[in-house]
Formats: structure tokens, sequence, C-alpha cells
């Protein structure tokens, strides 16, 4: 269960200097939408298409536009992925540097991490406060803020 101070988990962008993977495999599993690793992955299935989407990618796109289809090839159709999708994806290593954590995750693995970390950054919930930091932080933040 999330803590409710803590933010939308989301997959390094790639850019990010956390990223290690062979470029085929950037390629290969980086979102058409958000151009972040794919989270939740989903896939075209249009065979000469098959680019990757953020499932929450697809649901947003969905809600704005009101129909889910590939950005790229207008196809209307996708499908999860595969075994040896899910084994390529998890030789993708990522590392997660914030407030002092440095681990290196495999794919699998990062989210669940991310969600734990004592290290997480995490913003204040307070409207008028733009405080950050992670969530010892945070809970000695509160301690002196009004929450409106």
């Amino acid at each position: 269960m999330q803590d409710q101070d803590q933010d939308k988990l989301s997959f390094p962008k790639f850019g990010d200097d956390e990223i290690f993977a062979s470029q085929s495999d950037k390629e290969r599993f980086k979102c058409s939408i958000c151009w972040g690793i794919v989270c939740d992955p989903m896939f075209c299935s249009n065979l000469k298409c098959g680019k990757p989407f953020c499932k929450a990618c697809l649901d947003e796109n969905r809600e704005k536009n009101k129909q889910e289809v590939c950005s790229l090839c207008k196809n209307k159709g996708f499908r999860e992925i595969s075994y040896i999708e899910k084994d390529s994806i998890d030789n993708i290593k990522l590392r997660y540097k914030h407030f002092g954590c440095f681990q290196f995750l495999k794919y699998s693995e990062y989210m669940n991490h991310l969600e734990n970390c004592k290290h997480r950054v995490i913003h204040c919930k307070n409207k008028n406060c733009n405080a950050q930091g992670n969530k010892a932080f945070i809970e000695e933040h509160k301690k002196n803020v009004t929450i409106e």
C-alpha cells in the first residue's frame, strides 16, 4: 500500500544516466508516448509496427482522444508483453540514485524498490508548500507545517 505522501511511481526516462541496457533493448522497450522505459508494457499488435507503450500512457491517450489507437501506425489492437520479451526487459538494469540510494536493480525489481526505498523523493502535500525530500524529511516537515 502506498503512503499518501508518495508521488506517482515511474521508471526513469531515456537520457537519464540511470538506464543500463544495449541500444537495441533501449529502443525495443522505450514507450512511444512518454519516451521512458515501458511500465506495464503493451505493444501495438500490427506486426509491421509493434511499438511499445506504457499501459498508463495508452489509457491517458484513450481518454484524451476517445479511442485507443497506436500513435504511430493508427492500429487499434494492442498485446501484452510475451515471455521472451519479459526475459529481455529484465536484462535492463536501472539505478535508483536519489538522496543516497545507489542501488542497481533489474527491471522486475525496480518498482517494488522505488515504492519502498527510504531515500525516495516525495513532495509535501500542502498545496502552498514546495518542500520535497525523503520520507524521514517529509515526516519531520509535517510536524512543523499545518497541512491544508
